[in-house]
């Protein structure tokens, strides 16, 4: 079984790794961080640093912002947390238990960088691109890429889904079988609650 959802940008370099924070800003609702085991309130632009765990609830939405100047936004009922925050070589990680990201990531230009979402039957791997990972009740990964194009690996194989399609994998337990193929992203899923919230307007 593959680790839940982990972000990662890497970029080549020749210095060791340095710790910096992320930003967390609530967009409304209930929104906590949890540090070292306690859940705290959060304040505005909340320095998010490594082992934070952001909590979403029924009501709360929020985005955190990357030093590197890519966003990641997290739906209601969603667990988030930061794995590693690094630079020279530049890296971002993230692991998502439930819930919906959207992350709009910037274009790299430096050979090595990525940016990745990793969950619990899939990797998307991206070097700039705006996309969305939604994960249902039964760990089931759906990909929907609105710019460019993601790559989803699975234990059983690899797929390139371009902008306007979408790839759903899993549950973990079946994600080892081959992957299947993109299609064209349903309208129902384009305009759904959480894809119009970040690409209307």
């Amino acid at each position: 079984m593959l680790a839940a959802l982990v972000v990662v940008l890497v970029a080549c370099g020749d210095d060791a790794s340095t710790q910096s924070a992320a930003q967390l800003h609530p967009l409304g609702g209930a929104v906590e961080v949890e540090i070292d085991g306690v859940i705290h309130p959060v304040d505005d632009d909340q320095p998010l640093e490594v082992g934070h765990t952001v909590h979403t609830g029924p009501t709360g939405r929020a985005e955190i912002l990357w030093p590197d100047g890519s966003v990641t936004r997290l739906d209601y009922l969603t667990a988030f947390s930061i794995v590693e925050i690094g630079e020279s070589p530049s890296t971002l990680r993230g692991r998502q238990t439930a819930g919906n990201s959207y992350s709009r990531v910037i274009e790299f230009t430096e050979a090595g960088s990525r940016f990745e979402i990793d969950t619990p039957s899939a990797v998307a791997s991206v070097q700039g691109t705006e996309y969305a990972v939604l994960i249902d009740p039964n760990e089931v990964t759906t990909v929907v890429v609105v710019d460019r194009t993601v790559l989803v690996t699975t234990p059983g194989g690899e797929a390139t889904v371009a902008a306007g399609f979408s790839l759903t994998v899993g549950p973990p337990e079946v994600s080892t079988g081959p992957i299947g193929d993109p299609e064209p992203t349903p309208t129902e899923l384009l305009e759904s609650d959480w894809i119009a919230f970040n690409t209307e307007g």
